[in-house]
């Protein structure tokens, strides 16, 4: 089975109104410390997450398109990111919808650890819409791009996260992917069994019909 997101999320829903990074509208930048040990497996998995952030957050305002925001990553469990506050913000209610503590910890501090959440629901239901949008991004070509994530701890496992992802790539709006040049990005988070998406509402609801039937087990590979 799948679920949407944690019970207790709250949804956030803002609108980016252009690249929005550093410097936008004169604003300085700043530098957040986020405490990830508790959705991580090891040091590997900080990368990881540092990798994921600029595909899915106003991509063009970091350093590797031409921006200025940069992540870092340390093997201790914890990941520093310098953008606007609003990309911040932004980067802040993915980690949460992701699992982690939603709030920044001072840089230099070292952070506390948190207790472990309690376990999931081994169940979560199917659901016929896609979950309310961790952040939502204006695409003058494309419109609204919505980033979602989806609990799909019913279906790894099953089929291999790589599997999961070319299935929805090469099924659904094949041409609006990140992959083929187009503005759609889809990546799995495998500590926490999320898989992330960069897309329009039109094309979400199509993946939410798609990841139904993995549940159900059609078109097993």
């Amino acid at each position: 089975m799948i679920r949407t997101r944690d019970s207790g999320l709250a949804a956030f829903c803002l609108m980016v109104l252009s690249g929005g990074g550093p410097g936008a509208n004169g604003a300085e930048p700043v530098t957040r410390t986020f405490d990830v040990r508790p959705i991580i497996r090891g040091p590997q998995d900080v990368q990881a997450l540092a990798d994921l952030i600029p595909m899915c957050v106003a991509s063009a305002s970091w350093a590797d398109a031409g921006g200025e925001g940069v992540i870092k990553a340390f093997p201790n469990g914890r990941i520093d990111v310098t953008n606007s506050t609003d990309i911040i913000g932004h980067v802040e209610r993915l980690l949460a919808a992701l699992g982690a503590d939603q709030r920044p910890i001072a840089a230099g501090k070292p952070a506390a650890r948190r207790p472990a959440p309690p376990p999931r629901n081994a169940n979560p239901p199917v659901v016929a819409e896609p979950p309310e949008p961790v952040a939502i991004f204006k695409d003058l070509d494309h419109g609204p791009l919505l980033l979602t994530t989806y609990d799909i701890s019913g279906i790894l496992g099953r089929f291999p996260p790589q599997a999961i992802e070319d299935r929805i790539r090469e099924n659904i709006s094949v041409d609006t992917w990140d992959s083929v040049g187009g503005p759609g990005t889809l990546r799995i988070y495998e500590p926490t069994k999320k898989l992330v998406v960069l897309q329009t509402g039109d094309v979400q609801r199509t993946i939410v019909q798609e990841l139904g039937k993995l549940v159900g087990g059609a078109g097993r590979r």
